[in-house]
């Protein structure tokens, strides 16, 4: 019964009550004369029995309302079934969506969004090998005239000073370079402080300890008697070069000695440097055409003797190296992508794409370069830009060549 209902029984009962106290009473209109006995009788009867009714309904409605609607229907009922489906559906909204959500759609781009942009946009075809280089026949340069120079054995193209090469004499003369022009006239000549000129070879231009610096390297390589247990390379920082009447004096000039693995004696005229990486080459010579090519990769310590690598052997005088049997000299194209390898009569290069090596180049097929007909053909170097070649013979005011790429 609901709290209403409860004050409305209530209400019946003390109007009951009063109906038969008015009963009692007389209801014609009459004076009743009530005697104190008798109004004793009414008023503790009615109290009592509208006081305990009342108390008796007062219990019966605040025990029962709260009964009912705190613990059953309100509380107990209500937050029950509401919680319960509150914590379902939650449950069912956070594993279903989040699995599928999750689960395939992170899988789904992931796995298959990189392998596709991966693979397909990756090319690991290797890039076709390039072709041999083709270059005019020779191109007179003009001549060298200087009394001094008297056997060219070694060339290089200066990387400091636009249209300078580096020229050197074969044993015999005293420890000096020359610096040459383009076209053959002397510029100035450099003595080699502390150096020795036992039999130089030939000379190159790469990197060196200092990075932006172009170093010179003259090689002390030649070794007729093949005897040497030691060899020489000087290095010095390449100076900026300007018309000298007189000699200049270079000081700052590096002593670096090498031996051949095994100690053995070598006679060797070709000397290379890796414009990539500064790593040393020394090719040897000899009459039966076996050219033996040896490797020292840097730092360099002066003074401090460095054991080279036989890399790879190749043979002059057979094919495909046809022609004179002896490696009389050399370069590394500027940009490290050409090597070559001349003899008295013949000249070839050896293509080398990036990121491969100098040993992996003299692995592939040469390729056959012009060389005019010189007396005894020892020097050879690439232009500074890459774009074609000099060569140059021993003896006296010998014709400078060049060959330009076409």
């Amino acid at each position: 019964m609901g709290r209403d209902g409860a004050m409305q029984e209530l209400r019946l009962r003390a109007a009951l009550a009063a109906a038969l106290l008015l009963a009692a009473c007389g209801d014609n209109g009459a004076k009743t004369t009530v005697s104190p006995s008798d109004d004793t009788a009414v008023e503790d009867t009615a109290d009592t029995a509208v006081d305990a009714t009342a108390d008796t309904a007062d219990t019966a409605v605040e025990d029962t309302a709260d009964t009912t609607v705190d613990d059953t229907a309100v509380e107990d009922t209500a937050d029950t079934a509401v919680d319960a489906t509150a914590d379902t559906t939650d449950a069912a909204v956070d594993d279903t969506t989040d699995t599928t959500v999750d689960d395939t759609t992170d899988t789904a781009i992931d796995d298959t969004t990189d392998t596709t942009v991966d693979d397909t946009t990756v090319d690991t075809t290797p890039p076709p090998f390039p072709s041999c280089p083709n270059y005019s026949a020779a191109l007179r340069a003009g001549l060298v005239t200087n009394p001094a120079i008297v056997e060219s054995s070694g060339l290089a193209a200066s990387r400091r000073n636009a249209n300078v090469l580096w020229l050197h004499n074969d044993r015999g003369d005293t420890a000096r370079v020359f610096a040459i022009s383009s076209s053959g006239a002397t510029i100035a000549t450099y003595l080699l402080d502390g150096a020795e000129a036992n039999d130089w070879e030939d000379i190159a231009v790469g990197p060196g300890p200092i990075g932006g610096t172009s170093y010179v390297y003259v090689g002390d390589i030649g070794d007729n008697s093949a005897n040497r247990d030691t060899l020489e390379i000087y290095r010095f920082a390449e100076p900026e070069v300007t018309a000298s009447a007189a000699e200049v004096t270079l000081s700052n000039v590096e002593r670096l000695e090498f031996r051949y693995p095994g100690g053995q004696g070598e006679n060797a005229e070709t000397l290379l440097v890796d414009p990539t990486n500064g790593d040393l080459f020394v090719v040897s010579k000899s009459d039966t055409g076996e050219a033996r090519v040896y490797q020292a990769r840097p730092p360099f310590v002066p003074l401090r003797r460095t054991t080279m690598t036989l890399v790879t052997t190749l043979q002059f005088g057979t094919a495909p190296l046809i022609g004179d049997t002896s490696a009389t000299g050399g370069d590394i194209s500027p940009a490290g992508d050409l090597i070559a390898i001349r003899s008295y009569d013949s000249a070839y290069a050896w293509r080398r794409p990036v990121g491969t090596t100098v040993q992996e180049a003299f692995a592939t097929a040469p390729c056959s370069l012009p060389v005019r007909t010189e007396a005894q053909g020892e020097a050879f170097a690439f232009f500074s830009d890459g774009t074609g070649y000099f060569t140059l013979s021993e003896g006296t005011n010998e014709q400078l060549s060049r060959y330009v790429a076409r």
